[in-house]
């Protein structure tokens, strides 16, 4: 059993991970990168775009813009519509951008900008059954 202390939201937090949850959070990671399962963050990173500047509404929990910059955005981001009613709280998009920035999944093979190119044979004992 793996104990750690982390901390989540500027508390200091003890957390047990055992062999199985580690098993698990792996898999499911490595699963959603091979499928490039990172729809919903590239759609708000290219929402953003270049831009500098954008607001965060607490309340509304999304940008906090001019509606002129959301309509000129969405003709060129169909996909973050969504995001007009809900972001992704500034918090966890940092989470986010540490977990897929620089990471490219392509078939059978994953790679980050801290790895070396994996052999197809390195996801063979993968286990796709998730558990609920």
């Amino acid at each position: 059993m793996s104990t750690s202390a982390v901390d989540v939201s500027g508390e200091n937090v003890k957390v047990m991970w055992d062999k199985r949850l580690t098993e698990i959070f792996y898999d499911i990671y490595i699963k959603e990168i091979l499928k490039d399962n990172t729809p919903e963050w590239k759609a708000w990173k290219k929402l953003k775009g270049e831009d500098t500047g954008l607001g965060w509404n607490p309340i509304k929990r999304t940008i906090d813009v001019l509606n002129d910059w959301w309509e000129s955005r969405l003709k060129l981001v169909l996909k973050a519509k969504k995001f007009r009613a809900l972001g992704i709280d500034p918090e966890f998009e940092g989470k986010l951008d540490q977990m897929f920035m620089g990471v490219v999944a392509i078939g059978d093979k994953a790679w980050t900008h801290s790895s070396s190119t994996l052999r197809s044979e390195f996801f063979e004992d993968v286990d796709n059954d998730i558990p609920e």
